[in-house]
């Protein structure tokens, strides 16, 4: 992966000028009437309203004001009746998918590092969002869930992050306002040429497919006691966590989690 000191940001191969440059790259080849939306605004998200955001178009010229918020969506959207809203029923296809947090609630940066993403913005110190785009847009909104709930459950992206046909990610020339001072976003990484199938990420990522039902059902099995044994059994539940799990944790051995069934552990016997 390809990346740059802050004070270097700019000297990326085909490293964009302005927002604009960045979304005509990530973009290349969407052609009207599908639009993504863009947003801006002073001041604190937390105290900011108005979500709503504007469809982008190529041959606009959006002002560059670096002290904003700005963000955008991977996903394409098609007017209804004319009107262009950010929803998922409006979405048409959606061009990549957006790994947020990463080195703060998700894992670090590096482990990208066998499938490295198209981009990588740093929002606040020490603290990324990546992007792979799609080699073709996806029109399949199912597939690209799983493949975000995949990430997820890897512990790739922030859990709180869903809906990707509609989600914001941050664009390279801003401001992250939740700091103070705010935070200048910056460009780390830039391959717009650099672009995957959804298969291509799950098997460079080693992500297990999203089982989030059958875990729960399973679950639910284990603690529900069976009727077939006398009264002097005793039903005893499921423990919440794997006590080898919970031992190599309290040992300090526990690294994270890996995918579904995959952790990250040192060896007890490393010495």
């Amino acid at each position: 992966m390809k990346m740059a000191s802050p004070q270097n940001r700019m000297g990326l191969p085909d490293s964009p000028a302005s927002n604009n440059n960045f979304l005509r790259s990530v973009f290349d080849g969407l052609e009207e009437p599908l639009r993504p939306f863009i947003l801006a605004f002073h001041g604190a998200p937390a105290a900011y309203k108005n979500w709503a955001g504007v469809p982008w178009h190529k041959n606009q010229a959006t002002k560059q004001n670096d002290r904003l918020n700005w963000y955008f969506t991977l996903a394409a959207f098609e007017p209804a009746d004319g009107i262009y809203k950010r929803q998922e029923r409006q979405c048409g296809m959606i061009f990549g998918i957006m790994l947020d947090d990463l080195g703060t609630k998700a894992a670090p940066l590096g482990r990208l590092g066998a499938s490295p993403p198209t981009y990588v913005i740093e929002t606040s110190a020490a603290n990324y969002q990546a992007g792979y785009l799609f080699d073709t847009p996806q029109t399949d909104l199912a597939a690209v869930a799983a493949l975000n709930e995949a990430l997820v459950q890897a512990g790739l992206c922030d859990p709180g992050a869903k809906s990707p046909a509609t989600r914001w990610g941050r664009l390279p020339f801003a401001s992250n306002s939740k700091h103070t001072p705010p935070f200048p976003c910056r460009l780390m990484a830039f391959e717009p040429t650099r672009r995957y199938s959804i298969a291509q990420i799950m098997e460079g990522l080693e992500l297990a497919p999203p089982v989030p039902k059958r875990r729960a059902a399973l679950r639910q099995t284990r603690a529900e006691p069976t009727t077939e044994h006398d009264d002097s059994d005793v039903f005893t539940a499921a423990q919440d966590e794997n006590p080898v799990l919970a031992a190599l944790k309290l040992r300090g051995l526990y690294k994270g989690l890996l995918g579904v069934g995959k952790h990250d552990v040192t060896c007890p016997w490393v010495n």
